[in-house]
């Protein structure tokens, strides 16, 4: 499995793991929102507690090199998150991309601009041959 960056800038936004200290602006930013998180697999969070546990695994995941790896997304120059974005490698040698975007910031074109950055990189990865993003 490949190891992506763990910090990756565009032409407007920075990203980088989360952790369990960005829980409440994370809540208050897209967490929370049943717009923002209606086609996800979770339901929105009412409480930052159970959001500082799930970072929490998800820097495990990071020291690990497990194969689900998620960035929170601000603004350059910001530390306000305003999205994530994902990736899960399978082992066909696809890697499979998943993201959301707090509801004010839709329409901008920001899911787009991380993902082709992480697109772009894991296609230049020997191992993997396809991705694709829901």
């Amino acid at each position: 499995m490949p190891r992506p960056p763990v910090t990756f800038a565009t032409a407007r936004l920075a990203a980088r793991p989360p952790r369990p200290e960005d829980a409440p602006a994370v809540l208050a930013s897209y967490a929370g929102d049943p717009d923002v998180t209606r086609h996800l697999l979770w339901p929105p969070y009412e409480r930052h507690e159970p959001l500082a546990a799930f970072f929490a695994e998800r820097a495990a995941q990071w020291e690990k090199g497990d194969n689900h790896i998620a960035w929170l997304l601000m603004f350059k120059g910001t530390a306000t998150p305003i999205g994530s974005i994902a990736v899960t490698f399978e082992p066909t040698g696809s890697a499979m991309f998943g993201y959301l975007i707090a509801k004010n910031f839709w329409g901008r074109g920001l899911a787009t601009e991380a993902l082709q950055y992480l697109v772009d990189w894991s296609l230049a990865q020997k191992e993997i041959f396809r991705s694709w993003a829901y």
